[in-house]
């Protein structure tokens, strides 16, 4: 589901992100949104927050419904990839 939005949509998206729940979170939905899936060695060296900083703030977008999580049967690696509907929704309410 590689679902890429439109940058004013991102950005507006991330902006609201930022204003609840903070600029971690928003640095990673951020990245989602222009990337698409990834993985947190991705997403790390992609936003340049430390491993710990990363899972944190994916907890926090993962808590809040605004990612989607893909893990690989039989193996540890996961991918994240940003829930915009989600994002929309925290506009509307």
């Amino acid at each position: 589901m590689s679902m890429l939005i439109s940058k004013h949509a991102a950005e507006l998206c991330a902006h609201v992100v930022n204003d609840l729940f903070g600029e971690l979170p928003a640095r990673i939905i951020a990245v989602l949104l222009s990337k698409g899936r990834s993985t947190i060695p991705q997403l790390v060296r992609h936003t340049s927050l430390p491993p710990r900083q990363m899972r944190h703030g994916l907890a926090v977008l993962v808590q809040q419904n605004l990612l989607y999580h893909h893990a690989i049967a039989g193996s540890s690696v996961a991918s994240y990839e940003a829930n915009p509907d989600a994002c929309y929704n925290l506009v509307r309410s």
